[in-house]
């Protein structure tokens, strides 16, 4: 038996039967590709599809979190949790899930500590001016708001739900009354000057915001007030699976037709809505959603279907452990950064060093996102071997 076969044969014989491969597949894809984003060798080198869509507009890179939150979504249904009762102990899980998600996001929030650097205040840099949002503090604030819907109401309402909490968030970016310097700014979308970013700069405050130096309003991409339209991308993703995801070829042919349909709604509205994920609006839930499903129907196809599944096996090992490689790239890449190396990092070191000379600027620094992405996953896979799994 060759290497490769061997490898994929460990894999699926560790794979629980239970499980549903597509899924797990698709949430494996979307952290790999995470990663990839998140960690080039040079932020000045990257391919224009690796980067976000400087506002309005998207890229392939744009459509990750968004998949992400509606495979969520998707396996809240296929876990099995809106079949279940709502009681104490249900909302104590739920909570409990969230809290622990929330606290690895502040975690990776203040773990930077530049080693060599005199003088650095850890405690004044970090804590006291700590960013509140991130990706997993919206994941873990979706999750909560979205499992509440999915445990109270039936599925056509999580539609509904979904349809009406885009409606409420473009209203209120339209609608809502507030000021700069005495002008009525309802209904901007400017970078730094928008409702929401108002929103964040008031109840967060500029020292606890990604984008801390923007006028007027200092904001997070992560925000508050579009949380509300990124449920939306995890509750269609929770009606896909309640109604559409199963191993039947006539499943297949309707997640893909949904998907098409969502993309062109939303590539529709695009006119009047404009297509932005910094402020997750409605057309963006809709585009995401679309592609999301479009994908999700052609690895049902491979899958499931064809059942051709050897190529998926390191994505399955990412896929069940999602948040452990996560947790364990978004760590080591800040690490990468504190270590000096002469006059850069670590990171740039390598970079300068190796992969830029190696493969040249661009290539360089997509080979050694590659080299990182392969780093991290030796101890994702050598947990899958042992079966430990990250539950949060």
């Amino acid at each position: 038996m060759n290497p490769v076969s061997h490898y994929t044969q460990s894999v699926f014989s560790r794979y629980s039967s239970n499980r549903l491969l597509s899924l797990d597949v698709l949430r494996g894809l979307a952290v790999v590709a995470m990663i990839i984003v998140n960690t080039p060798g040079d932020w000045g080198h990257v391919y224009a599809p690796l980067l976000h869509a400087s506002w309005n507009g998207w890229t392939p890179t744009d459509v990750i979190f968004p998949a992400f939150l509606f495979i969520m979504g998707m396996s809240i249904v296929a876990s099995g949790l809106d079949t279940k009762t709502p009681d104490l102990k249900i909302y104590a899980n739920i909570g409990t899930r969230a809290l622990k998600l929330f606290g690895l996001g502040l975690l990776i929030a203040v773990f930077y500590y530049p080693f060599g650097q005199e003088g650095f205040n850890w405690w004044e840099s970090q804590v006291e001016t700590i960013r509140i949002m991130g990706v997993l503090q919206r994941i873990a604030l979706v999750y909560i708001f979205c499992t509440i819907i999915v445990l109270n109401s039936k599925p056509l309402s999580w539609l509904v739900s979904a349809a009406a909490l885009c409606a409420a968030y473009w209203a209120m970016m339209m609608l809502a009354p507030y000021s700069v310097l005495g002008v009525d700014m309802a209904g901007t979308l400017v970078h730094g000057n928008n409702f929401a970013a108002f929103i964040d700069d008031f109840f967060l405050g500029r020292e606890h915001v990604y984008f801390d130096i923007i006028v007027p309003f200092a904001y997070d991409p992560e925000g508050l007030l579009s949380t509300l339209t990124a449920t939306s991308s995890a509750l269609l993703g929770a009606v896909c699976a309640k109604f559409f995801i199963n191993k039947e070829a006539s499943s297949i042919f309707w997640v893909a037709l949904s998907g098409i349909v969502l993309f062109v709604l939303g590539d529709f509205i695009s006119e009047q809505i404009p297509i932005n994920k910094t402020l997750w609006t409605p057309s963006f839930v809709l585009v995401t959603a679309g592609v999301t499903l479009v994908v999700t129907a052609a690895f049902m196809l491979i899958l499931d279907q064809l059942e051709i599944r050897g190529w998926s096996a390191p994505l399955v090992v990412c896929g069940t452990n999602a948040i452990a490689i996560y947790v364990l790239a978004a760590l080591l890449s800040r690490l990468v950064i504190m270590i000096p190396v002469g006059e850069t990092s670590l990171q740039g070191w390598l970079y300068a060093t190796l992969f830029q000379p190696a493969f040249g600027d661009k290539p360089g620094s997509l080979a050694f996102a590659l080299v990182f992405l392969a780093v991290c996953y030796l101890p994702i896979h050598a947990m899958y071997k042992r079966g430990i799994f990250l539950k949060v």
